[in-house]
């Protein structure tokens, strides 16, 4: 077993026709980009799609306390008449 020093960091080297270690991590950093990417434009779409819950409760709850309101209205409406 030989060592080897690529890019000034120690490397073992078990075949003598071993890349340089820079080649190896710009060919993995950019397959990686790629793969980066195109999950970023998959995520991205599917945010664009996702619709945020209905808070039902609250809904519900504004639709009661404006019929009351209406009905109070029509209270006075109709003690003003």
């Amino acid at each position: 077993m030989t060592r080897k020093v690529l890019a000034g960091v120690p490397h073992r080297s078990f075949a003598s026709s071993a890349k340089p270690f820079t080649r190896c991590m710009d060919t993995h950093d950019a397959g990686g980009a790629a793969v980066a990417g195109v999950m970023a434009l998959i995520g991205k779409s599917q945010v664009s799609k996702a619709v945020p819950p209905e808070p039902t409760e609250t809904v519900r709850n504004v639709k009661a306390d404006v019929d009351e309101v209406k009905q109070a209205v029509k209270g006075n409406r109709e003690t003003a008449v």
